[in-house]
């Protein structure tokens, strides 16, 4: 075997090598994810009985102060000045901006647990009508987080197609996310119109053991 052949054979094994490390990574990436998503699971069963409590709680509690009210405007009015309560819900959804068509696709998912004071929402997105992203901002209840929009995203152009107006649809936000739920919101803003939203979801938080805050 001549040594032209024995070094192509030496560099297709060191391609080999180069890509059964890469299956090693990506298997391993997968595992942790596949673990990730089990305490996840684990904390929505037990987050779901203790909301079906809250709620079966609260209907309680309702059907009794219905049963206990009075009837009659009057008699009603009386009942609110001596003290009449009806118990506001744990989770007060705000009013989303305006809505508008958007394509796309989000790295961090905000539908799983957060586990971090801190994280960083990642992706790309662009209107389907062609309209410039001129800003990119987070809600998570009445906070608001802006972030950076502009950044290069050739998978989001590979799969859609280069965009003219939003060449580089890339973005990164910085949120932060106290403990419990809340509700966060995902809004552009579109040339220099109004903030009009992508995407509004619940989202739970609950801190890890090794989180900063333990």
């Amino acid at each position: 075997m001549s040594e032209s052949e024995i070094d192509r054979l030496r560099i297709e094994a060191g391609r080999r090598d180069a890509y059964v490390h890469q299956l090693h990574l990506a298997r391993q990436d997968d595992e942790r994810r596949i673990r990730e998503a089990l305490a996840d699971r684990e904390d929505y069963s037990r987050w779901l009985g203790a909301a079906e409590e809250e709620r079966d709680a609260l209907k309680a509690r309702l059907a009794a102060i219905e049963a206990a009210r009075p009837v009659g405007f009057f008699a009603r009015l009386g009942w609110l000045l001596r003290g009449g309560r009806v118990a506001a819900p744990a989770l007060t959804r705000w009013e989303a901006a305006p809505g508008a068509r958007f394509v796309y696709h989000l790295t961090t998912s905000p539908y799983r647990v957060f586990r971090e004071p801190a994280s960083m929402l990642e992706g790309w997105a662009f209107p389907s009508d062609g309209r410039p992203v001129t800003a990119l901002r987070v809600r998570i209840d009445a906070m608001v987080y802006v972030g950076t929009y502009g950044l290069e995203s050739p998978g989001a152009i590979a799969q859609h197609g280069p965009q003219a107006a939003n060449p580089r649809p890339g973005f990164r936000i910085p949120i932060l996310t106290p403990e419990g739920r809340h509700w966060l919101g995902l809004e552009a803003r579109l040339g220099d119109g109004d903030w009009v939203s992508i995407l509004a979801t619940p989202i739970w938080v609950r801190y890890s053991a090794d989180s900063p805050v333990h």
